[in-house]
């Protein structure tokens, strides 16, 4: 089930965001903006999962990024996090020369490591699925909902398995002085959130085997 975006926390100081319940609209967003759509799931609470998404870049600059589906331990830009020495885990649009890609990326203790996709197209919905089992993480993109027609595959063997608490929906990078523009939309995040799911990582797992039975 994908998760209501309307429940996240928007910090939008520049009005680059338009945040509805399934999917938030990116529109002119510089490099060196700040801006987040996050929501805090709690300590430790994104650990080995497997999340989706649907994601669309409209326009672009060379230089430009945004990052999507971002998973980080403290809310900030991402520029930020890896000037602190942070953490995070995230997929990104990142348009380096005339072509647009999609790049898996870590930063692990201020370390990157990142993954690129092959050129891909404007004005096209592109669908993804995220899979982290310990340390390694792996991005599919899809060019149909229904993930079918395979349009990449990318890797990252992980510094540290580690776990996250906050998702960011979307989150720009925050380079300071920096002009580059994007514009785009990232959407239908499912995050595995069952009831079930919730039950076995909040309250165990006999005890979410037991109420499940029960419920059913």
């Amino acid at each position: 089930m994908s998760v209501d975006l309307t429940t996240y926390i928007k910090d939008d100081p520049n009005n680059r965001f338009v945040v509805d319940s399934d999917k938030v609209v990116v529109t002119n967003l510089k490099r060196g903006d700040g801006g987040i759509v996050s929501k805090d799931y709690g300590v430790d609470f994104f650990g080995d999962y497997t999340h989706t998404g649907r994601v669309k870049l409209t326009a672009r600059d060379n230089g430009s990024m945004v990052f999507f589906g971002a998973l980080t331990n403290t809310v900030d830009e991402l520029r930020n996090i890896e000037l602190a020495s942070g953490d995070y885990l995230a997929h990104l649009w990142s348009n380096p020369t005339a072509s647009q890609r999609i790049d898996l990326r870590e930063c692990d203790g201020g370390s990157i490591s990142a993954d690129n996709s092959i050129g891909l197209s404007l004005n096209t919905d592109y669908y993804w699925k995220r899979v982290v089992t310990g340390t390694a993480a792996t991005l599919f993109i899809y060019s149909d909902a229904l993930m079918t027609i395979l349009v990449d595959i990318l890797s990252l063997t992980l510094g540290t398995a580690r776990s996250y608490r906050y998702h960011n929906a979307v989150v720009s990078y925050g380079q300071t002085g920096s002009i580059p523009e994007i514009s785009g939309e990232a959407g239908d995040f499912d995050l595995g959130l069952a009831i079930a799911g919730n039950i076995d990582r909040k309250m165990g797992k006999g005890v979410a085997r037991g109420l499940t039975r029960g419920l059913g």
